[in-house]
Formats: structure tokens, sequence, C-alpha cells
């Protein structure tokens, strides 16, 4: 699998398509980050994967931090998702 370094492609900085990676960051803010790679053929060991515009964007299945982060808004996602479905008690007045 040939991966390109993160960041955003120059094909997709020129089509206005998607914005500059922040690349002035702290040092060691730089290893607490969401790692998502960029490449043109398919991944191999990926957690998760996705095609997009003729490019493959993943997390690598041994990424645990990224693995991790992507658990924690998944699971605050479920929650946002919880409440407001349940059905509310019915009440029945008599009318006589």
């Amino acid at each position: 699998m040939i991966t390109e370094p993160e960041g955003v492609s120059e094909e997709h900085l020129k089509d206005h398509s998607a914005l500059p990676a922040f690349e002035d960051s702290a040092a060691g803010s730089r290893e607490d980050r969401v790692r998502v790679l960029r490449g043109r053929a398919e991944p191999a060991n990926a957690f998760a994967a996705v095609r997009y515009r003729d490019y493959w964007f993943s997390v690598d299945n041994g990424d645990w931090q990224t693995k991790r982060a992507l658990a924690a808004v998944m699971f605050f996602f479920t929650l946002a998702e919880a409440g407001g479905t349940e059905s509310l008690p019915l009440v029945t007045i008599p009318a006589q």
C-alpha cells in the first residue's frame, strides 16, 4: 500500500474543494490528533476507509488513538440520537 503523507492534496487545494491543513501547530499537539491517511490505492490494513474523488481516505488499524477518538464521536452521536424518540404515556379521560 502506498500512502501519501498527511495533509490535503494539491489537486483539492487547486480546485478549492478543501482547505489547507494546520501545519504550524505545536510539535507536542501533533501527536494527539486524529490521523487520516490519503492515497490512490485501496488501503490494505484499514480500520475504516472511504473512496472519495479518486482518493482513499483511511484510518490505519494499528492507530489506536484515532480509533479511540472516532469511537468517542460515535458514542456521542448515539447519545444524541437516543433522546426524544420514546413515546409518551397515553392518558384516557372518560367523556360521560
